[in-house]
């Protein structure tokens, strides 16, 4: 298999939540192709799923790699949608003392909307980034942008309770 073939069997193997695959893939396309930015953002996203999915020793093993996986993806492809969203995942999913920060994510995530993907889990990620920056007005907006590309998308359903009942609390 060459370089491309691998990246797209491993994307196959992300969509399909087999993300140990997904990470053989990805790593191995890096091998032929060091410098494609897109295989290794998209590592970093196996990775993320890794520690999303695993126990704590889990976050752990893969945060550093993850860490630099994105920096180098970001280095080789600053402009990748692909690298700004996982890199926007990164920053509301980590703890603001080991480099989170929901306000760069915000940005990471207009920039991909505003480069034209349109995809409810990008929504779902930029109403997280609003919550954490006590912005409800408008993680409401990103949220029911979310639903309506995806209706029965959960995460989205539970977060949009959440965030109802702030709006209509008050809180803005």
């Amino acid at each position: 298999m060459n370089a491309t073939e691998l990246l797209n069997t491993g994307k196959k193997n992300l969509l399909e939540d087999d993300y140990i695959a997904a990470k053989k893939y990805f790593q191995s396309a890096i091998k032929l192709d060091p410098n494609n930015g897109e295989a290794h953002a998209f590592l970093a996203a196996s990775y993320g799923k890794l520690m999303e999915n695993g126990g704590f020793m889990d976050r752990i093993k893969y945060f550093p790699q993850l860490e630099k996986e994105i920096a180098i993806a970001l280095k080789l492809s600053p402009d990748s949608t692909v690298a700004r969203r996982v890199n926007g995942l990164r920053l509301i999913k980590t703890p603001k003392e080991f480099g989170g920060n929901p306000s760069k994510a915000i940005g990471e995530f207009l920039y991909c909307i505003e480069r034209g993907v349109q995809d409810a889990d990008l929504y779902y990620g930029l109403g997280l980034a609003y919550i954490q920056t006590k912005e409800f007005t408008k993680a409401k907006d990103a949220l029911d942008h979310g639903q309506t590309l995806s209706p029965n998308h959960l995460l989205i359903q539970q977060q949009l309770g959440l965030v109802n009942r702030s709006v209509s609390n008050g809180n803005s």
